[in-house]
C-alpha cells in the first residue's frame, strides 16, 4: 500500500513532531526513537538511503551482465569477423565513392551495395548486449547523481555540481576527462580510491584506441585493424565496466563509514 493510500508522509526525516529542535526519522508506518541536530549529516543520510538499492542491484547483477555482455560482444565479433569485413570493405567502398564524387562533381558514379546481412540470432544478440549496456549505463548515471549529491551534503568539495557531471558525459571530447574529475569527487580529496576514477578514464580511452583502429580498417580495408579494434573496444568496455563496478562499492563504502562515524559523534 502507498504512502498516499495510508495517508502517512514518504520515508525520510522531518523535524521532530515531538517538539525538539532535532530532526525525527519516518520509516513509513512508525517514527524511530533516534534524533539528529545535525541538518547536513541528516540531508546526506536521506540522500544516501536513496541510492541503497541502487548500489545494491549495480553491485550484484547490473555491471556484471554489462561485463559478460561486453566479453559476448568480443566473441561475436572474432566469431563473426568475416560479415565485418564485409561490412568494412563495404565502408571502405562507401568512403572511395565519396572521395571521387567529392573530386569528379560532374561524374556520375554507382554507388556500392551493402554486403547480405548476418543471422537472425546474431542480431538478435547483438541488440540482446546493446539493451545490457544502455541499461548499465542509464543506471549508473543516475546513481552518480544521487552520489554527488550525497557527497556534497557530505562536505565534499566538488569542481561539478550533480547535475553537470551527468552532462559532462555528453559533450564530445569533454567527455574523456570531465566526468572522471566528477567521479573522483565523490570520495575525499585524499581518499586513496579515488585513482579508481582515472583508471576508469584509462580504460575508456582504450576504447576509443579501438575505435580508431576500426575507422583505419575502413580506410586501408585493412583485417589486422579490424582485429586490433574489435579486440581493443571489447577489452576496454569489459575493463571500464570492472573499475566502474569498483568505484560504486568505494563511493558506497566510504559515505557508509563518514555517516556511521558521524553519528556516533
Amino acid at each position: 500500500m502507498s504512502d498516499l493510500e495510508t495517508g502517512n508522509p514518504p520515508r525520510g526525516w522531518y523535524p521532530d513532531p515531538a517538539g525538539s529542535s532535532g530532526w525525527r526519522y519516518f520509516d513509513g508506518d512508525l517514527w524511530t526513537e533516534a534524533v539528529e541536530t545535525d541538518q547536513p549529516n541528516v540531508e546526506a543520510r536521506a540522500l544516501h538511503a536513496q541510492t541503497t538499492n541502487l548500489v545494491r542491484h549495480l553491485r550484484r547483477w547490473l555491471l556484471d551482465a554489462a561485463v559478460i555482455a561486453a566479453a559476448v560482444k568480443l566473441l561475436l565479433s572474432l566469431s563473426g569477423r568475416e560479415h565485418t569485413m564485409k561490412l568494412i570493405r563495404f565502408l571502405h567502398k562507401v568512403w572511395a565513392f565519396l572521395q571521387f564524387a567529392f573530386n569528379h562533381p560532374n561524374s556520375t558514379r554507382v554507388a556500392p551495395s551493402p554486403p547480405v546481412g548476418s543471422s537472425a540470432w546474431t542480431g538478435m544478440l547483438t541488440l540482446l548486449i546493446g539493451a545490457v549496456t544502455i541499461s548499465a549505463v542509464i543506471v549508473l548515471l543516475v546513481w552518480q547523481f544521487r552520489a554527488a549529491k550525497t557527497a556534497r551534503a557530505i562536505g565534499y568539495p566538488a569542481r561539478f555540481s550533480p547535475g553537470a557531471g551527468i552532462w559532462m558525459w555528453f559533450i564530445p571530447i569533454a567527455n574523456l576527462f570531465l566526468p572522471y574529475q566528477a567521479l573522483a569527487d565523490l570520495l575525499p580529496p585524499d581518499h586513496r580510491d579515488r585513482r579508481l576514477a582515472w583508471w576508469a578514464m584509462a580504460t575508456r580511452l582504450l576504447s576509443v584506441c579501438g575505435a580508431l583502429f576500426l575507422f583505419a580498417a575502413v580506410v586501408d580495408n585493412s583485417k589486422a585493424a579490424l582485429t586490433a579494434g574489435l579486440c581493443l573496444d571489447a577489452a576496454g568496455s569489459m575493463a571500464w565496466f570492472m573499475v566502474l563496478r569498483a568505484v560504486v562499492v568505494a563511493v558506497s563504502r566510504n559515505h557508509v563509514e563518514f555517516l556511521d562515524s558521524s553519528k556516533k559523534i
